[in-house]
């Protein structure tokens, strides 16, 4: 058979196995729940357009990403995450953003239906110009807004679009809002309530059209909620799980030895592989050689019963321990330092000098100080972090063992990125 035939007929192949997929059919299986082509379609109309497009290359890692997402948003609305504040307030503060862009969305398409694009930007344009106009705002306080915390409950602060705003109102809206928002509020109030009238006017538009029961809107909304929600469960999980004295002190006793601390003196000494490279002050590098001959000549006249001191001072290249007489400081068994050096550091007792350490740009030696190891209330907000990781990733894990995914149509997680099921 010619090659040439031999693709003809794989690609037919291929394009029978794709038409086979429906709106209808089947392709996985989240948790018991079956979800069909059209179900993973109409949820990926919810996401931002970049992120979109990134999941569609890869629907597999989509689906198992909604499979925890949905898990973990399930668990916070079990939990009645969604009605406990800031989570209800920032909730409210999404739901406000992607209606007031929905209305924008709804009218654009309206005007460009009716007349095309130049005239749907005029129509649009002059639209919200009219919002604009009607977004009455007068501010009746504006110490109290500036101080907004400080303001009491009912203390009337504006009037926007003929309704008053109290502080305390103000104050649970803002709750939702990002930081930057809340600074806007601060640096102009009239500001900050002129673009608030036109949100509240645009998501009044919004609820009028029935915008939220409506695709793409519908997912949208179900997308940020469902994200938002999983970041709560996730960010609340501490507060709920706080560590407990004992298990802080358990931590601390089996893990003693990451609290050993060393104070350090140090000589170091620079080599180069190129012969000809120079420091920034000009001055030549040894070759390797001459400087390991060099620290170790140090190193004998020191176990002779020369000053390490004296000798750091006199030799040693790293700038910043030589001006300290060669203190380099406090190492930890858990710094981010290369394991030769701190193998040489902890395997020596007060007052013994390491043997030669070598690292890509230099030799050093190394004298110990001191050693101890840090008592538990020393080190406890480091040992409340581990013990509430360890919980944490012990119940992430828990959580995402609990997810079942089953994928049931090959054919659909083949298709192109491109090729949405037929029907949609």
């Amino acid at each position: 058979m010619h090659a040439w035939l031999s693709s003809v007929i794989l690609f037919v192949a291929a394009l029978t196995a794709a038409e086979t997929v429906t709106p209808e059919t089947v392709v996985a299986t989240v948790n018991g729940r079956k979800l069909t082509a059209g179900d993973v379609d109409r949820i990926l109309l919810g996401a931002p357009p970049a992120l979109g497009e990134n999941l569609r290359r890869n629907r597999k890692l989509f689906v198992d990403n909604y499979a925890l997402v949905s898990t973990l948003a399930e668990a916070a609305e079990k939990d009645g995450l969604a009605e406990r504040s800031p989570y209800r307030e920032q909730l409210d503060w999404m739901r406000r953003q992607v209606l007031m862009q929905a209305a924008i969305d709804d009218r654009y398409r309206q005007f460009r239906a009716a007349g095309g694009d130049a005239e749907a930007e005029v129509r649009l344009r002059e639209w919200l110009n009219r919002i604009n106009e009607d977004a009455s705002v007068t501010v009746e306080n504006e110490q109290a807004l500036i101080e907004l915390e400080k303001a009491a409950e009912g203390e009337v602060v504006a009037v926007v679009r003929q309704r008053k705003v109290t502080a305390g109102e103000l104050r649970t809206l803002l709750r939702g809002a990002s930081p930057q928002i809340q600074e806007n509020l601060r640096a102009n109030p009239k500001q900050f309530l002129v673009e608030l009238a036109r949100m509240n006017a645009l998501v009044e538009y919004a609820e009028r059209e029935k915008l939220p029961e409506k695709s793409p809107y519908r997912e949208q909304l179900d997308w940020v909620r469902s994200d938002l929600l999983s970041q709560a469960i996730l960010n609340d999980f501490n507060l709920r799980n706080p560590a407990t004295a004992e298990e802080e002190r358990q931590y601390y006793e089996t893990h003693r030895d990451d609290f050993i601390e060393a104070r350090v003196k140090v000589i170091y000494l620079s080599f180069a592989a190129d012969p000809k490279a120079r420091s920034s002050d000009g001055r030549k590098y040894r070759r390797e050689e001459e400087a390991l001959a060099e620290i170790e000549s140090l190193r004998k006249q020191i176990l002779e019963g020369a000053d390490f001191v004296a000798l750091a001072r006199k030799h040693s290249e790293d700038a910043a321990s030589r001006a300290k007489d060669g203190d380099l400081g406090v190492i930890r068994r858990k710094d981010q330092v290369p394991d030769r050096i701190k193998e040489a550091i902890f395997s020596l007792k007060p007052g013994q000098v390491s043997e030669v350490v070598r690292q890509p740009n230099g030799f050093y030696l190394f004298r110990v100080e001191e050693i101890r190891r840090r008592t538990l209330d020393e080190v406890r907000d480091e040992v409340n972090r581990e013990v509430q990781s360890a919980k944490f990733q012990n119940w992430f894990d828990g959580i995402r063992k609990s997810v079942a995914v089953t994928y049931e149509s090959e054919e659909y997680f083949r298709r192109p990125e491109s090729t949405p099921a037929p029907g949609n």
